[in-house]
């Protein structure tokens, strides 16, 4: 773009005048709102072409804003425009925040740019206003002042005198910008994952639907896809890819080779999809990463172009980041101060979690102009009020635990937001915060999805990043010890946080072998995606017609060992009548060393596990494998039969499996793999030492299987001294429901057994009790002296009463600023929030017990932190 002239300008003190850093979608925006004030400049600094080829969704209030000829300009066609901004589309059938409402204004964003500068560098109304100068700004290296200077004709330094405000709106500027100001105080950029754009054109303009149907945003986000089609004439496609669902595993094995070649910055141009001029590795990596994507966006039939070549592929990594703060002075010409602002990404990032910054960012202008036009310039004031407007951002995006549901969020800020529709014969125009209860109100309505709808009254989150150190953790531990591997134990949907997530994040950190209790889990994650290379067990005790589906499904099967190898008698019934099955059968012997549920513990230990060995390997070899012996601990401090502490009953255990072991070497039976199921054998006794030098000798494998501690819910005080440190991983919250004021001698709940103190006090009703999982034996004021505490805007109130079914009090204290729809911490992985470990031994638990009764019902939300 042609610099554009600035001589002959007005030195009239009256007028104006706005610098604006960064000349990207927001940018272009704010110019646009500035120069509707009368007596108003702007100079745009913007360096980078307009060739960003991702696609945007412009908020309709802002869409609503712009001037007709860009409207007409961007969306071509007149039924899309009609669509946009009619509002008589919108009936009560069609409701326009329904899900699926098809006319969203989609744009490319360097067609967005280029139309709205054209606009106001050619309209009379703004052209001899509007200056846009395509300088990039080197801030790290050069000074800030003296370069801007530079750009200003010496009969024109009057303007440089008289600057009204600088904004930036480019997060990159902003980096270097606020190093330069010294306001670092807020949280630096941070990369958290990858992301890859691929962008192409369609055919026809998308509607969204297939086969009466509208595609579920929900359901790519989860397997790591975001769908955007353009309505302008471009009738651009933008898939964003990242790491979550079956894209994990793959983004996990990205090449270097390929992120340099595919970045933006690129010196050697766009790639495509085609992967040619690729190096080898990062060409098999595309091959992979396109057949998981093809599959993927097959299932709501959108279909890639035939020619590959045409679809354009950019890596940029996913950041989150915010700042402190978003306001601030710079010193100008030595003479003066300046307001400073920041705008969309240059306040702070959202894009990692749901790639929606830049409609925040032009919401966030619309706030500053019209606090400018309010406030008549009085930028103390303006500045005051627009950090607290950025607070509240914050707050809600990166602060607000539960607050608010995902999708009704993202439908109120980011689609209804100064939507003016009508239904039920009056006008409903949500344009505040405040109003989001109303919209909720006219959503459910409409939809009686809750999931979808509503703030869930009971949410259990789900660190993955702290699962993930837990696994990473654990492993190192095992490879410590005689190089012990883990069996990652995945039972009970994950002890509740779901099987599928906890075993691709087991994969994505090296375990290759995983176990559950019941063989519909087993089929149902090998159905999900988990690949044969991944070795698969399964707890129970098969039936012999259960022993096909094993096979089938590469899952290996455990049978006890008894003195008459009863057990291998089902494995040769199946031979003798099952259908050949080209996948061999794996089987692992347990030796119960003292569970006692797995064919009892007898003093002919050895001999019997020898014999059920011998009589497994009688059997069709190509049929058959004997993969391993194993055994399971029975708790860490026992009794025996007279009540007497048995301190060390595991080394027991341990001396029994040894006995078992070196038996069977002694009789030259090979012993593939030993395997031990608690994971307190590897985390406190360090087991695989006991077993060095026979793991060493006979080349035995040693495995750990893991369950509690991958969830860090095994005790502190139960664990090694050198063992590592494991991390909470779940979070529960509940919604406060009520709250009302009680006189002093009143009882609460179920048996009146906690009564207010003197003086009375206030009462917090949470929705979620016993039916929600929080245990009924949980110990609560009342029956007790102490008991169990939850935590609310983080602070900590002790539960009073018993627990109800769907209900719990909590003792606010004589004065409160708790209010109905606040969130309540039942336990959590912060260090002021109370954790699960503490609440299960209030209740005689064990933190499993607790999650894996938590209802299936209860949504699940994953987060990283």
């Amino acid at each position: 773009m042609a610099k554009t002239s600035i001589t002959n300008i007005s030195s009239d003190p009256h007028w104006k005048n706005y610098i604006i850093l960064g000349g990207g979608p927001v940018g272009c925006y704010l110019a646009y709102s500035l120069l509707k004030q009368e007596n108003s400049r702007v100079f745009i600094f913007e360096g980078r072409k307009f060739e960003r080829p991702q696609v945007i969704r412009i908020p309709f209030c802002i869409a609503e804003n712009l001037p007709e000829q860009i409207q007409n300009s961007m969306w071509f066609d007149e039924e899309t425009r009609a669509g946009i901004f009619n509002s008589s589309h919108a009936d009560d059938q069609n409701f326009w925040p329904k899900p699926g409402y098809p006319w969203w204004s989609w744009i490319n964003i360097g067609f967005f740019q280029e139309k709205l500068i054209n606009f106001l560098e050619t309209v009379e109304e703004y052209q001899n206003r509007f200056f846009f100068i395509p300088i990039t700004f080197d801030l790290g290296k050069t000074n800030y002042e003296s370069e801007i200077k530079k750009l200003f004709p010496i009969e024109n330094a009057f303007i440089l005198d008289n600057i009204t405000a600088i904004y930036c709106t480019c997060g990159t500027y902003s980096s270097l910008l606020r190093t330069q100001l010294d306001i670092l105080d807020g949280k630096p950029p941070e990369e958290k994952s990858h992301g890859i754009y691929l962008i192409y054109q369609n055919q026809t303009r998308e509607d969204y639907q297939r086969e009466g149907q509208f595609i579920s945003y929900s359901k790519l986000g989860e397997n790591g896809i975001s769908y955007a089609a353009s309505n302008n004439y471009n009738l651009d496609v933008q898939l964003y890819t990242y790491p979550a669902g079956q894209l994990s595993s793959v983004f996990n094995t990205i090449p270097e080779s390929f992120i340099q070649r595919a970045k933006y910055s690129s010196l050697h141009g766009p790639i495509n999809l085609s992967g040619n001029n690729l190096p080898v590795d990062a060409r098999e990596w595309l091959e992979r990463y396109k057949n998981n994507i093809s599959q993927e966006i097959s299932k709501y039939d959108i279909k890639f172009p035939d020619d590959l070549a045409k679809i354009d592929i950019f890596y940029a990594s996913r950041s989150e980041y915010y700042w402190n703060k978003v306001t601030a002075k710079v010193k100008w010409q030595n003479r003066c101060e300046l307001p400073i602002f920041f705008i969309g990404d240059s306040a702070g990032s959202t894009d990692y979690k749901f790639g929606l910054s830049v409609g925040r960012g032009l919401f966030s202008v619309d706030m500053l102009t019209g606090s400018i036009n309010s406030n008549n310039c009085d930028f103390d004031v303006i500045a005051t009020n627009y950090q607290s407007y950025w607070d509240k951002i914050i707050s809600r995006e990166f602060n607000k635990g539960a607050s608010l549901s995902i999708e009704p969020w993202i439908q109120y800020q980011y689609l209804v937001k100064g939507r003016k529709v009508n239904f039920n014969n009056r006008q409903i125009h949500f344009n505040t915060d405040e109003q989001y209860e109303i919209y909720l109100d006219e959503y459910q309505y409409l939809s009686t999805d809750f999931r979808n709808t509503s703030e869930s009254n009971s949410i259990l989150f789900i660190n993955t990043k702290a699962i993930k150190q837990n696994i990473k953790n654990i492993i190192s531990f095992g490879a410590q010890c005689s190089n012990s591997k883990i069996i990652g134990v995945v039972k009970s949907n994950a002890y509740g946080l779901g099987s599928n997530l906890v075993a691709n994040l087991a994969i994505e950190e090296h375990i290759d072998f995983l176990a559950v209790a019941k063989l519909q889990e087993a089929v149902a994650l090998r159905k999900a995606g988990i690949p044969n290379n991944i070795r698969l067990m399964c707890f129970e005790t098969p039936l012999v017609h259960d022993l096909s589906t094993y096979a089938a499904n590469r899952i290996e099967v455990i049978l006890p060992s008894n003195q008459n190898a009863d057990s291998i008698k089902i494995i040769s019934h199946w031979l003798e009548h099952k259908r050949r099955i080209s996948e061999k059968l794996k089987v692992h012997i347990m030796v119960d060393t003292g569970m006692r549920r797995d064919g009892g513990y007898a003093n002919n230990l050895p001999d019997s596990v020898m014999k059920t060995i011998l009589a497994l390997q009688l059997l069709d070899p190509d049929q058959v494998e004997f993969s391993g012996i194993s055994t399971h601990l029975s708790c860490y401090r026992c009794t025996d039969y007279k009540g007497e502490e048995i301190i060390n009953f595991r080394s027991l255990q341990f001396c029994r499996l040894e006995e078992v072991v070196l038996f069977l070497l002694s009789k030259n039976i090979r012993i593939p793999l030993i395997h031990i199921g608690g994971g307190l054998a590897l985390l406190a006794e360090k087991w695989p030492l006991q077993f060095k030098k026979i793991a060493y000798e006979h080349d035995v494998e040693l495995y750990t299987r893991v369950g509690h501690g991958l969830y860090g819910m095994e005790l502190q005080q139960d664990l090694h001294l050198d063992s590592p440190k494991l991390n909470p991983v779940v979070k529960m919250d509940f919604e406060v429901r009520n709250v009302f004021y009680i006189e002093a001698g009143e009882p609460v709940s179920y048996g009146g057994y906690w009564r207010a103190p003197k003086g009375g006090t206030w009462i917090a009703t949470l929705a979620g009790g016993w039916a929600e999982g929080v245990p009924r034996t949980a110990r609560t004021l009342g029956e007790w002296e102490d008991g169990m505490m939850i935590s609310i805007n983080n602070k900590r109130y002790p539960v009073v009463g018993k627990i109800n079914m769907n209900a719990m009090m909590v003792n606010l204290g004589s004065t409160t600023e708790i209010r109905p729809g606040d969130r309540a911490i039942i336990f959590g992985w912060r260090s002021h929030e109370p954790k699960l470990n503490d609440l299960a031994q209030l209740s005689g638990q064990i933190g499993p017990s607790i999650i894996v009764n938590v209802p299936s019902a209860m949504p699940r939300i994953q987060v990283s932190e």
